[in-house]
Formats: C-alpha cells, structure tokens, sequence
C-alpha cells in the first residue's frame, strides 16, 4: 500500500501522513476470511520478501481473530 500525504494548512506547519489501515477489530467471520486469503497468498507466492510480509500479517489477524473468538465466547 503506498501511504498518503496530506498537506497541512500553513499555520500548523507540514505534512502528515494518513493511517490507510483500517485497524477496527472485525467480526470473527470477517477475520476468518481474511486468514483463510492470506494463507492462500502465502501459499502461492513466490517472493521471499513477499511472503514474509504476508506471513506478519496472517499472523496479526490470527492473533485478532482468536481474541475476537474468545471474546464472543466470554459474551455468551
């Protein structure tokens, strides 16, 4: 993803940069789907650099989705 400058007026001086990643904590279906995607991209890429990047992010998602799970299930 290439981020997002934004110029700022100049009496608050500069350039900021914008968050693009939507960091909201999803519903556990939502974050299963996305595992199950970034698993099958890591699966299919070839890149070393690639993969590794996915990888960190299957594994943040997955940390996200098991949180979610054990949250739904301490609601019930």
């Amino acid at each position: 993803m290439i981020p997002c400058f934004s110029k700022l007026p100049d009496n608050l001086g500069g350039i900021i940069m914008l968050n693009l990643i939507d960091s909201t904590p999803g519903d556990p279906l939502e974050l299963a789907e996305q595992c199950l995607t970034l698993a099958t991209a890591v699966l299919k890429i070839n890149e070393a650099a690639v993969k590794e990047s996915l990888q960190f992010i299957l594994h943040e998602k997955m940390e996200a989705l098991f949180q979610a799970l054990d949250n739904a299930e301490g609601a019930v």
